[in-house]
């Protein structure tokens, strides 16, 4: 065990038993702590409860990412004292984990079961084909299998050929994830996937070639979860310029493709992308197929006799029949003022303002006309409609009616 990790450790086992002073004396040993830090938690650790003092602990470790194994111990310490655990019982991720605890090995941050279980209980008892990326001991694939129920179908790929003696019922693919020529045959093989989690290498690279080349095969209403995507803030697994975060950022750039002038509006993510929801260290990806984006009128009973467009083109007409009025008035005024002036002084301006009026007169006309024309043909359809509907009144005030009502409702609510 790391020498920092045991002392933290044993500092954290005291506290949870109470011996707060054996606690002090072995944080003397902890030589990743300042002495003022050191101190600090010594206060801390009479008069804080055990899951604050661990959680004090963690932040002062954190400073120094050497420490990030003994910080992961506080933060479990800190979740067990507190009570939050049994917040998790009724998760059946969580309880599968816990009672697999002797079984297949299997490492997950604890705070994704809560995250699996919101992405994924509907696919519970539908038989779903399920890929997992990195299959390591078989801990995944055995937890997936009961989660889902045994009609699911759950394959694994890994690049350790180790890791096909322990699929355990579960077909394993060794290659890398990286390549995706092969992830493409393990679709054609055993897909298309409903789930995809990729649990797999986590370098950028890895995380965003999987995604791409499997995302646009998931069957319709797939979801693909990547984990562990804190990596793209570790230099060791920076393989390329691009992190996984600032890949999943532009994805929300492309939902809003179709209003970006620069966006591509047919790529995948801006047609097949639905939900994005990004939680720490953990990334949900949902695939619908998405109509286009267009707004609408409410609130009005336009919708019965006219569509939204020719709305807004009457309102439309009647803005500008308002400015050209507007506009009348005003060469009308300057005209009025002009009167008494000697001609030859302003004879180019008067000739002017004339010709505007002259045309200012002629399209408040041809406004007037059109405006007209689309009222008379705003009110035929109205009348149509109150016709339509009298009839249907009619119609459902008839015996016959009444008697097939049971028989329609029955087609309606029974329909395949």
């Amino acid at each position: 065990m790391n020498p920092t990790v045991e002392r933290v450790s044993a500092v954290l086992a005291h506290v949870a038993a109470g011996e707060r002073e054996e606690a002090i004396a072995l944080m003397g040993e902890v030589q990743e702590l300042r002495e003022d830090v050191r101190q600090q938690l010594a206060r801390d650790a009479r008069l804080r409860s055990p899951a604050d003092f661990a959680g004090q602990m963690a932040a002062a470790l954190r400073q120094d990412p050497a420490n990030r194994d003994a910080v992961n111990e506080c933060h479990r310490a800190a979740f067990y004292l507190s009570g939050r655990s049994r917040e998790l019982a009724g998760n059946p991720l969580y309880a599968l984990f816990l009672a697999g605890r002797d079984g297949l090995l299997l490492d997950k941050w604890v705070h994704y079961f809560e995250v699996y279980h919101r992405a994924l209980e509907k696919y519970r008892g539908t038989s779903p084909r399920v890929l997992e990326i990195g299959v390591y001991r078989g801990g995944g694939l055995a937890l997936w299998r009961s989660y889902f129920g045994p009609g699911a179908v759950v394959v694994g790929i890994d690049v350790d050929p180790a890791a096909v003696d322990h699929g355990h019922g579960s077909p394993v693919m060794i290659g890398d994830q990286a390549n995706s020529s092969f992830l493409e045959g393990v679709d054609r093989d055993h897909g298309p996937f409903d789930i995809v989690i990729d649990d797999g290498g986590h370098t950028m690279n890895q995380q965003i070639t999987a995604v791409e080349t499997l995302f646009p095969r998931l069957a319709q209403g797939g979801t693909y979860i990547v984990e562990d995507t804190h990596t793209s803030y570790w230099e060791e697994y920076r393989d390329r310029d691009e992190t996984f975060v600032d890949w999943i950022r532009q994805r929300i750039d492309s939902l809003h493709a179709h209003h970006d002038p620069d966006g591509d509006a047919d790529s995948p993510w801006a047609t097949i992308l639905g939900p994005i929801t990004i939680f720490d260290s953990i990334s949900v990806l949902t695939k619908e197929d998405r109509f286009r984006p267009f707004s609408e009128v409410a609130g009005t009973t336009d919708f019965l006799s006219q569509t939204r467009l020719r709305t807004a083109r009457v309102a439309d007409l009647e803005q500008q029949r308002a400015d050209l009025a507007a506009r009348l008035e005003e060469v009308e005024t300057n005209l009025g003022r002009m009167q008494g002036t000697p001609p030859a002084a302003e004879a180019d301006e008067v000739r002017a303002l004339r010709a505007s009026l002259r045309d200012s007169r002629r399209d408040l006309r041809e406004l007037a006309g059109r405006v007209q024309e689309l009222e008379i043909e705003l009110s035929s359809t109205q009348g149509r409609l109150l016709d339509a509907w009298q009839h249907i009144r009619g119609m459902r005030n008839t015996v016959s009616w009444r008697i097939t009502t049971p028989l329609r409702a029955g087609r309606l609510f029974n329909r395949p």
